[in-house]
């Protein structure tokens, strides 16, 4: 009984340092998958994108000072945080994908293929981009076959409804921040607010899907479509879908706490309605 008792316990050491070493590897290749796919650089960005969208609601209320506003902004930078996102990220797709899989993912974005895309990608998203995206949208839609395939794209990564569910709950955090700060001993009521998006959804749905449509378009517009038909096979693949989807819905799931420990912090009370 001796001898098999040590045979158990050397058994699971040797399963226990197994798993530590593959957790190793794991979390090498993870950070390597989210560099090349633009992923990281994506969420390092994100905190100065939400930064200059509340200076510009601001403009908007003038009886807000800047000391509030410079206060919303430093609680900001210690909820925001992309360290912390990433992390979340990367823990949500280790529990996913294989490391064969993982190998797959990093063989497509290490391609010149996949590495072109990525890049568009990203250029695609700066203000300048924004601004001439808005001024070449009329052209872009009616290229029929670029917007089919960017009609496949947008339903493969189901940005669409992820988009919008995001948005919803952190309008709703926001809110609730800001009212906070403007109005202090009001009852933050997030229910009217909730049925005034649920009115809406439908339309902001159309919106949200148009405007993915035009932003994709506009990303993929120097692609032929033969490199465009490759891409969409990629994204088929079920390693892509795993991917794409557990690191949309992690980085989204991630933003909202991050969100609502913002509201928080700022003084109000955001719990789920």
């Amino acid at each position: 009984m001796v001898t098999q008792g040590k045979r158990w316990i050397l058994w699971c050491f040797a399963l226990m340092f197994a798993a530590s070493s593959q957790a190793a590897v794991s979390d090498k290749s993870l950070n390597e998958l989210l560099s090349a796919s633009g992923v990281e650089q994506m969420v390092n960005e994100f905190p100065q994108t939400v930064k200059l969208g509340l200076v510009e609601a601001f403009k908007q209320q003038p009886d807000t000072s800047q000391k509030e506003v410079d206060d919303m902004i430093r609680a900001m930078d210690e909820t925001i945080v992309p360290e912390q996102i990433i992390a979340e990220i990367k823990q949500s797709l280790s529990e996913k994908l294989s490391d064969a899989e993982v190998s797959s993912l990093l063989a497509w974005y290490r391609s010149p293929l996949g590495r072109a895309f990525t890049e568009a990608e990203s250029n695609s998203s700066t203000e300048e981009a924004f601004a001439a995206m808005s001024q070449e949208a009329p052209a872009l839609l009616k290229r029929k076959a670029l917007m089919d395939q960017v009609g496949q794209i947008e339903t493969l990564m189901d940005l669409t409804t992820l988009t919008v569910d995001f948005f919803e709950k952190v309008q709703l955090a926001v809110f609730a921040g800001l009212m906070s700060v403007m109005e202090p001993q009001a009852p933050v009521g997030l229910e009217v607010m909730q049925k005034e998006l649920d009115a809406v959804r439908k339309q902001s749905e159309a919106n949200v899907e148009q405007m993915m449509k035009v932003s994709l378009a506009y990303a993929y517009k120097d692609f032929t479509p033969e490199e465009m038909d490759k891409y969409i096979a990629f994204l088929s693949t079920p390693e892509a879908k795993k991917f794409n989807l557990t690191a949309t819905q992690s980085m989204f799931n991630s933003l909202e706490k991050s969100f609502h420990n913002w509201a928080k912090k700022m003084g109000a009370d955001v719990d789920e309605v």
